[in-house]
């Protein structure tokens, strides 16, 4: 099954799923609101699991548009979901700039009725602005204008051994969070660990 591909899980799949998974966490995250998938803080609500959820947004205006309005339509049909995460991963596919992601945080943020936390999902490189003297100083309007940071810590990618993976993690952890920009933002860590 891939949401790539068009082939989707089934409602008793991911009913299966958030039983199962339910036993081992509150909180789930999901990347996509497309078909069933938008279905998963409903389905997720009948095991008492917290969402945040994702939309999928890339090169393609007119499908982020319907993605965003599902996405809106899911948030505010589901009380469980307490994060919102506007895009995975855009900037590092070089998709969106953090200007486009802005556009499309506040196309969501003005029409959600109730307030919820939002942000977009990147490598946390992609939030080092320091101050706009950063590796990534076109995101500090970005960073300014999100909830919370959400990043994603995977060594593997970059090609640090696993012996070194934990210290690379804290490492890169550490420096995000020294950011000045960042103060009193959150940081979620939206994706971690080895494959």
């Amino acid at each position: 099954q891939s949401p790539r591909d068009g082939t989707f899980p089934t409602e008793q799949q991911i009913d299966h799923d958030m039983e199962l998974l339910a036993k081992y966490s509150k909180r789930i995250r999901t990347y996509s609101v497309t078909e069933i998938l938008g279905e998963i803080p409903r389905i997720a609500a009948r095991y008492d699991l917290t969402v945040t959820v994702g939309a999928w947004v890339a090169w393609d205006r007119q499908a982020n548009v319907t993605e965003l309005n599902r996405l809106i339509e899911v948030v505010n049909s589901n009380k469980n979901i307490d994060r919102i995460l506007v895009g995975n991963e855009a900037m590092l596919r070089g998709e969106l700039t953090g200007d486009e992601l802005i556009e499309y945080i506040e196309y969501v943020r003005e029409r959600i009725n109730r307030k919820v936390p939002i942000s977009t999902a990147d490598a946390w490189d992609y939030w080092v602005v320091g101050d706009g003297k950063g590796e990534h100083p076109e995101n500090l309007a970005l960073v300014k204008n999100v909830d919370f940071i959400a990043a994603h810590f995977l060594p593997y990618w970059l090609g640090v051994s696993v012996d070194f993976a934990n210290d690379d993690i804290k490492a890169s952890y550490d420096k995000l969070k020294s950011q000045p920009a960042l103060k009193r933002k959150p940081i979620l860590i939206g994706e971690v660990g080895w494959p």
